[in-house]
């Protein structure tokens, strides 16, 4: 690591787990159906507060169709744990 002024060159942000998500380059939506299928979201309000704390636009997960598509998908992991 190298230091110039106050940045070190060769670290990662601290919130470096939050970018990961966004550093594979994955839409909006298709990070929806991820977090969806495999994360503590319990609703489609969850996704969406995820979605803006890993920089994602939550404007793009809108409309009643995705929304059902999420909810079931939801539901089914739900059903699996218990």
């Amino acid at each position: 690591m190298h230091r110039r002024g106050l940045i070190q060159v060769g670290t990662r942000p601290a919130n470096s787990h939050m970018l990961s998500a966004m550093d594979n380059g994955a839409t909006a939506v298709e990070r929806a159906f991820e977090l969806a299928r495999s994360s503590t979201c319990t609703c489609v309000k969850d996704i969406k507060a995820r979605l803006m704390a890993e920089g994602y636009s939550a404007s793009q997960i809108s409309g009643r169709t995705l929304s059902k598509q999420l909810v079931a998908l939801i539901k089914a992991r739900h059903s699996q744990v218990t």
